[in-house]
């Protein structure tokens, strides 16, 4: 099997189903801007994992401030796939996660990262800046 790879990562305000029962990204950010500095804030991430086990793994998603502290984790265990998808063995097989991140203390200004673990493997940082408009 091919290893295991992030095809896509996004940070967003929200993510909603649509009534079609498809995904949809609500405000992707390339920055957060919040009026304070320190504050808290609530976002999302959307990412797709590609080439993943039909037989389980997990994954763990740590957000980090611009000191190098872990101030959120998530531990996710693989989703149940449908027997259609586990009845093709040739084929790949991908997942869209989305995680909401509530609350999250933004102490200082600065670049906060996600990191991505696949079965305690660091598969990609993902770095976010975060500016208030003022401090307080």
């Amino acid at each position: 099997m091919k290893e295991m790879k992030i095809q896509s990562f996004v940070y967003c305000e929200d993510i909603q189903n649509d009534p079609q029962g498809k995904t949809v990204i609500v405000g992707p950010l390339q920055m957060i801007i919040t009026k304070y500095i320190p504050t808290d804030y609530s976002f999302n991430i959307s990412f797709g994992i590609f080439n993943v086990p039909k037989d389980g793994f997990s994954i763990n998603t740590e957000f980090y401030n611009p000191k190098g502290e872990k101030i959120s984790e998530n531990v996710l265990t693989a989703p149940q796939f449908p027997e259609e998808k586990i009845n093709f063995p040739d084929l790949p097989l991908g997942v869209q996660i989305n995680i909401g991140f509530r609350n999250i203390s933004f102490e200082i200004q600065g670049e906060y990262k996600t990191v991505i673990k696949i079965n305690g493997q660091e598969c990609g940082t993902y770095p976010i800046e975060v500016y208030g408009a003022k401090s307080v």
